[in-house]
């Protein structure tokens, strides 16, 4: 009997998913902008696992493999696009990255499900196209990543300086 991999093997962790951790963050009392960066970061996270197993999906080389995993990008895609237009971006600089982030990512989703669907579709060239969107979603997502450490870090002088200033 043939044993197949788990799914953690192949594609990684579950990055992506949302730790108990996570949604106690999201929980917790904070302010506007915080609890705003907070919920982003997980809805930008399972985007980003979702791109991450579709691309680990290429590797296979299983069509039915790779359809599934652009249908979780595309599904995660929209949860997070619809959460986007119901609770603005505080920084106008990085929501454009943001929607450039989601705008590629449906563009993954719909490129990789023409290239398996479609007998017509060039896959070479498709292919190719796919490894340019999914390297200016790691673009994206490191600005992402550099925004969120610009903040944490402000944030935490902000917070020093006022205990600081209490005890004085």
């Amino acid at each position: 009997m043939t044993s197949w991999p788990s799914a953690a093997a192949t594609f990684g962790s579950e990055e992506g998913a949302v730790s108990e951790r996570e949604s106690a963050l999201c929980a917790a009392p904070t302010t506007p902008p915080e609890k705003w960066r907070l919920r982003a970061v997980l809805e930008l996270n399972r985007v980003r696992g979702a791109s991450r197993r579709y691309s680990a999906s290429i590797t296979l080389r299983n069509r039915f493999a790779m359809l599934a995993a652009a249908d979780e990008l595309e599904a995660v895609t929209k949860e997070a696009t619809t959460w986007l237009s119901s609770n603005p971006c505080p920084d106008h600089e990085l929501l454009a990255h943001i929607e450039g982030m989601l705008g590629t990512s449906a563009e993954v989703a719909v490129t990789a499900r023409q290239a398996v669907t479609d007998p017509a579709a060039d896959i070479e060239t498709t292919m190719g196209r796919i490894g340019n969107l999914l390297a200016q979603i790691e673009i994206d997502s490191h600005v992402l990543d550099s925004w969120l450490r610009r903040r944490g870090s402000s944030r935490r002088r902000r917070r020093a300086a006022g205990t600081a200033a209490g005890v004085a």
